[in-house]
């Protein structure tokens, strides 16, 4: 694999050695290359849209590229097969599926199978006990380490003894090891806690695929992980969203002791990180009323996403704070929809300022945007149930083009009764 970028080096193409996440047995391991975004623009001109585009390549061990995906080539996110798209992936970031990568490293030449030798060694951990596997965490082929975490991974707490051994493996030269390590390291739970401060290091692999199992298992050790807190803030700047995804579930995961760390980073100058972290102490609840003061000052933060998580995480955590319902009534003006719905729905949770609430929520159901006045009249029916004002509104929003807005209007209508609902033709 050296031998391969060293030899792309002399010929100034900057080539990033990455390995597929998916260990398929009768294959054996495969490397794919894939160029960062700038060496693409620069070297093979790759511009779609008037941007640069990622792309993958499959290159023999001639240097000849036997595959070339460019990003953007099928409408969509990230597959994870031909068909089927991984959820909330950045589009931008479109690569080929496993599959079409499967089908084109079969056909090249002189691929490492996986031998007969290797696939009865591998068999045998199957059903290996943990010393056994203990020890196959340290053989030669990395196909077999590999596996022995994986093994160890499915003895959960059972394989405690095999910890130290495990944050060896993290350190080891191949992506997928170091990946099955860590996600063993998570299975184990508490009793790996020493393994803490190595996986905060690994949170900055240049292997995508590590730093998503560490992100995995820092988000399985929840509390016992408290000091990764500042590297899972970082990490909302990784390029990949599914990075950036299980680092914020792992935040939520770490619990209300991270609360302390999490205010602080309110004030932080990354916009993404104070909206990130606004959602997050949203998912502790009242536990997080400690937190409530400087939320507040987030409702008038400059980013938008900031405000509106900042809204829905008072209306979890503490909807009769000082002050919340003179911001909430403030926002429903706000220039962003997204902003607007957010007061709407969180007013709904006011009842004991349902006096101010519900004038200002009737005169909100003109409001230009469909979701917004779904989100006012499911309050206003909330703070004053039977009022027959909310059912045209929410009538209105079934012939709407965007589905999330037509099935949220149906499902308010049921929840307001059958009458309504069979009222706006609602199964």
């Amino acid at each position: 694999m050296r031998e391969q970028a060293r030899e792309f080096d002399r010929r100034e193409v900057q080539i990033l050695v990455v390995t597929t996440d998916a260990r398929v047995e009768e294959r054996g391991a495969h490397v794919i290359l894939a160029d960062r975004v700038e060496t693409l623009s620069a070297t093979y001109g790759v511009l779609l849209g008037g941007e640069s585009r990622p792309a993958t390549f499959v290159i023999d061990r001639n240097g000849m590229i036997r595959f070339e995906y460019r990003a953007g080539q099928k409408p969509g996110r990230v597959f994870v097969n031909d068909e089927e798209l991984f959820p909330d992936a950045h589009w931008s970031y479109d690569r080929p599926s496993m599959s079409q990568l499967f089908k084109v490293l079969d056909g090249l030449p002189d691929t490492p199978g996986m031998d007969q030798a290797r696939k009865q060694k591998i068999a045998r951990l199957a059903k290996a006990t943990i010393p056994v596997l203990t020890a196959a965490s340290h053989d030669g082929d990395s196909y077999v380490r590999a596996e022995a975490a994986m093994r160890l991974a499915e003895k959960r707490a059972g394989a405690k003894d095999a910890v130290p051994d495990l944050i060896k493996l993290l350190g080891d030269k191949v992506g997928y090891v170091r990946s099955e390590a860590a996600l063993a390291l998570g299975k184990i739970g508490a009793d790996a806690k020493a393994a803490v401060p190595r996986l905060i290091e690994l949170m900055k692999d240049a292997d995508e695929g590590v730093r998503l199992a560490v992100g995995i298992a820092i988000r399985d050790l929840g509390p016992e992980a408290r000091a990764a807190v500042p590297t899972l803030l970082e990490a909302q700047n990784d390029w990949n969203a599914e990075v950036r995804g299980i680092a914020q579930e792992a935040l939520s995961k770490i619990g209300p002791a991270a609360i302390p760390e999490l205010t602080e980073a309110l004030r932080s100058d990354n916009a993404h990180i104070r909206s990130t972290v606004a959602s997050v102490l949203g998912t502790f609840g009242p536990a997080a009323k400690p937190a409530a003061p400087a939320l507040l000052a987030a409702v008038k933060d400059k980013y938008w996403g900031t405000r509106k998580q900042a809204i829905l995480a008072l209306g979890k955590i503490d909807p009769e704070a000082a002050g919340l319902a003179r911001l909430l009534i403030d926002a429903l003006a706000d220039e962003v929809n997204g902003v607007r719905n957010a007061a709407a729905v969180t007013l709904g949770s006011l009842e004991k300022h349902k006096d101010i609430a519900i004038p200002t929520l009737t005169a909100a159901l003109q409001d230009k945007d469909g979701w917004v006045r779904l989100g006012v009249a499911q309050s206003l029916w909330q703070l004053q149930p039977g009022d027959r004002r909310a059912v045209p509104v929410l009538i209105h929003p079934l012939k709407e083009s965007d589905t999330a807005v037509r099935n949220g209007a149906g499902a308010a209508l049921r929840s307001i009764g059958q009458k309504a609902a069979k009222q706006a033709g609602v199964p």
